[in-house]
């Protein structure tokens, strides 16, 4: 077997050497790994650089869309909204305050204790952390005056979806020039590719392509991600397509001077479900094309907004939807908990009705939240949703 050499410091791609690299990140989704790319040492220090400014860059989308990572779940993260406060939002949806504390407030004589908290275990653990201070305090007495409060934003959060930066285009040729070397493609082939990647003064090899559809047989429904390579000796280029989130999409020219095999692949992934989709697709880019490209002149007016219009119709969606069960699972755990029945025993009619008063007075703020306007007849048949 011919050993491959690294693509970033040109060693020897011994077994002990070699490494696994993903072709979309594990970050956004990824599945596919392949081998004989780069040295078990350049791998990690271009994850730990360049993938992870792609991944942060893509965080947000991931977070909204709840995307299904191979390990682990998308870390929470923190937003602020238009009038600058903090909320933190998790890969479930839920949004909690970001800021917390306890304190104690002198007023006329007394001492007050204002606690806020995110939760219960929350709470008790700064009372616990109050009481060296103050040992009379009864932190079960103070635990059952809380008060527990589901509010929704009215003011809307501040999240850059914008692409861009030399660390996430460098991510993103490695990850095309890996699919090409898992095609065939010799490295030393990709010369544009290669330059740009190992120099850091390099000029960039790739571009926002939104001129026409490359995708054949694009979902009309569902968001993707795919990485597609095509080349040949008679074009003289050796381009890649990436597009992630169905949004964000670039042409990347691994070599300008090509003279290899003919090759035509495409990987791709639905993030949200982690399933493979068979794509087609064509790039009929000439040289003067990948010349315009790189200067920004493959962005009709309003395209790149229009791209971006399906994602955001889905994450409204899933938000609408995870705010809906939460709301409903929360407003009978609450009712039932305070209708005045033990666990297990059977509810009287009073109890019934008190179940139902509760639950209605429970979903009122969703309802308030996301009714935009009153119905006469039944409120339920025109719900609308509003993005968040």
């Amino acid at each position: 077997m011919v050993l491959k050499n690294c693509i970033l410091c040109d060693c020897e791609l011994s077994k002990e050497k070699d490494s696994k690299e993903h072709i979309i990140l594990l970050a956004i989704g990824g599945r596919k790994k392949v081998s004989g790319v780069l040295c078990k040492s350049y791998n990690n220090k271009s994850g730990n650089n360049w993938d992870a400014a792609l991944a942060e860059i893509l965080a947000p989308l991931c977070l909204k869309l709840n995307v299904k990572r191979e390990k682990g779940t998308t870390p929470d993260q923190v937003f602020k909204t238009i009038k600058g406060e903090s909320i933190r939002i998790r890969s479930d949806g839920t949004m909690t305050i970001e800021k917390v504390g306890a304190e104690v407030i002198e007023k006329d004589g007394l001492n007050y204790l204002n606690v806020k908290a995110r939760t219960a275990t929350e709470a008790r653990r700064m009372l616990k952390g109050m009481k060296r201070k103050y040992p009379d305090l009864d932190i079960e007495k103070v635990m059952t005056q809380f008060e527990y409060r589901q509010t929704y934003l009215d003011d809307p959060l501040k999240i850059n979806f914008q692409f861009g930066g030399p660390k996430a285009g460098r991510s993103l040729v490695k990850s095309a020039l890996a699919l090409a070397i898992n095609n065939g493609v010799e490295s030393k082939s990709c010369n544009t590719a290669l330059n740009y990647l190992r120099h850091e003064d390099a000029l960039a090899c790739f571009g926002f392509y939104y001129e026409k559809d490359l995708i054949l047989n694009r979902p009309a429904q569902n968001i993707f991600h795919c990485v597609a390579i095509s080349g040949s000796a008679e074009s003289g280029l050796l381009l890649a397509y990436i597009e992630y989130f169905s949004a964000q999409r670039i042409v990347v020219c691994l070599s300008d001077s090509y003279t290899g095999p003919t090759v035509h692949n495409c990987y791709a992934i639905d993030p949200m479900t982690g399933q493979e989709l068979k794509l087609d697709f064509h790039i009929p880019l000439t040289h003067d094309d990948v010349s315009a490209l790189y200067e920004y002149k493959m962005i009709p007016e309003g395209a790149m907004a229009e791209a971006m219009r399906l994602p955001m119709e889905i994450a409204v969606k899933l938000d609408f939807d995870r705010a809906k069960d939460r709301a409903m699972n929360d407003a009978i755990n609450y009712a039932f908990k305070n209708c005045g029945a033990a666990a297990g025993e059977f509810l009287t009619i009073e109890q019934k009705y008190k179940v139902s008063r509760l639950i209605a007075e429970q979903l009122m703020p969703f309802f308030l939240r996301h009714l935009r306007k009153p119905v006469k007849e039944n409120p339920f048949e025109n719900m609308t949703r509003e993005g968040q």
